[in-house]
Order: C-alpha cells, then structure tokens, then sequence
C-alpha cells in the first residue's frame, strides 16, 4: 500500500518577518490561501493530504493568523504581494492553481487578475466579490470612536451562534472548533479595517480559467451571491455543495476534493 502524502509546517522568515507555511506532496503548485475564520491549518487539514496526492500542497498563515506575523499595514495589494513572496522563497513550481475561501478568496482573485503569468486556474470558494465602500464612509471605519462598535460585531460574530451562519450542520462546530475560529479574530477584524482604506488592485477581473465553488447552505454569502458573483467573471463554472456553508471543505471534504482536482487537473482547465 503506497503511503499517503505528508503536509508540514515549516517557518520562514519572509520580508524580515516570521511566517508559517504548510507544505507537502508533488506535482503542479496549489496555493491554498484561508479565510478569517483561524489558520490554514483549521481551513485546509480536512483536505490537503488528499490534495498532496496529485499537487505540492503550500498553505500558508495568512498575516497575523497562527504562526504569521501581521504586517505594518494590511491591503490587499500589500496580502498579494505577500502570497508572492512565500512562493519566491519556497521556490516551488509556477504557473499555479490558486484556491482561495472568503477573504482568502479575495486575495486569490487580485493575485490571478494581477500576475496570470504566474497563476493559471483560480479556485474561489465562497468568496472573492470584494464590496465597494463609499468613499464618505471610509474616515468613519478608522475612527477610533467606532473600535466598540467593531468590538461588539467581532465578539457577536464569533459567538457560537454567529458560526452557526458559516455551517450547514451546527454540530460541525465542536467546542474545540469555536475556540480555534475565534483565536485571530482581533487580527480578521483589524485587517478588514485596514484594507477596506486603501485603494483596490485596479486589475480584478481574472482571465483564467475560474470555478467558484459555493456551499448550498451558507447563511452568510448565500448561493444566489455566488452565483452573481460567477456570472461577474468571463467564463467562470460554478458548482453548488450540497450539504456544506461558508467553509464546504469541513463539511464536504471529499465533494471538495473531486470538484477542484477535476478543475485543476484538466489540461483544458475545467471540470
């Protein structure tokens, strides 16, 4: 029986500044990029040795999440430049299949539409469509009169009851789990507040080949979202899970495994 694949961490020290990274397997490159809800690990374990079978797995801490310290200031540009600069110094393969979920999946779709000498199919799994905020509301979202508030949405998020909109079955949320969503959530929050004030990539539209995968039962970008957002992107398939929400590689792991490796696997870059 051949043995399965194994995905580590290993730390690196990226731009002076100390970051964790997991990875493993052989083959073409997939770049796992998490959302705010914990660390790669939380995200991508359910699925990355299965994936580790036909890809080299590299799944990063996203800044300020796990073993990743946070950056001076966070921006999208700034989350871009950094997903590049984990590959540089891993000296792993490209062009890349970039998969990324939520806010991670925001990241991934700057990084495609941004650099598509270097990625050639994205992966977006409930996420990527970045809302557009106006510009007067901006200096309110760095006013430090509004910490509280944000204070109060962070803790009202990450309840128990706050994930229960992330999940097609509450019993997927174990007391462990809460405890590991809510563990970077001051960095999640901070992080969005940043970004939301300086300008986006001015390239976001991916010409890849793009599938958007999306959970049946996610309460917090629900299916009708995704499917908007699909049809934003010239080209794109979209897949529906069923059984899973915002996070369909907890839920669905072996759905979600068959959908991307017949994406990214598939010389004509659809499943």
């Amino acid at each position: 029986m051949t043995a399965l694949p194994s995905v580590t961490s290993r730390t690196l020290d990226v731009d002076g500044r100390t970051v964790r990274v997991w990875t493993g397997g052989r083959g073409p490159t997939l770049l796992l990029l998490h959302g705010g809800t914990g660390d790669a690990a939380l995200h991508w374990d359910p699925v990355w040795v299965a994936l580790a079978e036909q890809f080299t797995v590299v799944a990063p801490d996203l800044p300020g999440f796990g073993g990743t310290e946070r950056l001076p200031r966070c921006s999208f540009a700034a989350l871009v430049t950094f997903a590049l600069a984990v590959v540089k110094e891993l000296g792993v393969n490209t062009p890349m299949t970039v998969v990324g979920n939520s806010f991670g999946g925001g990241i991934a779709r700057f990084l495609a539409a941004g650099h598509p000498d270097l990625v050639s199919r994205l992966v977006l799994v409930d996420g990527g469509a970045i809302p557009r905020i106006p510009g007067p509301v901006l200096p309110l979202i760095s006013s430090p009169v509004l910490t509280p508030l944000f204070t109060g949405l962070r803790i009202v998020a990450f309840s128990r009851r706050g994930l229960e909109r992330l999940v097609a079955d509450p019993a997927t949320l174990t007391p462990d789990l809460v405890a590991r969503m809510a563990q970077d959530t001051h960095a999640f929050v901070d992080s969005m507040r940043e970004a939301a004030l300086d300008p986006l990539p001015v390239l976001d539209v991916p010409t890849q080949p793009t599938l958007i995968l999306w959970g049946a039962q996610d309460r917090l970008t629900p299916p009708n979202a995704g499917r908007a957002f699909a049809a934003s992107i010239p080209g794109a398939t979209y897949v529906l899970l069923i059984g899973a929400g915002h996070l369909p590689m907890l839920e669905q792991p072996r759905a979600f495994v068959r959908e991307l490796v017949s994406f990214a696997a598939d010389p004509k870059g659809g499943p």
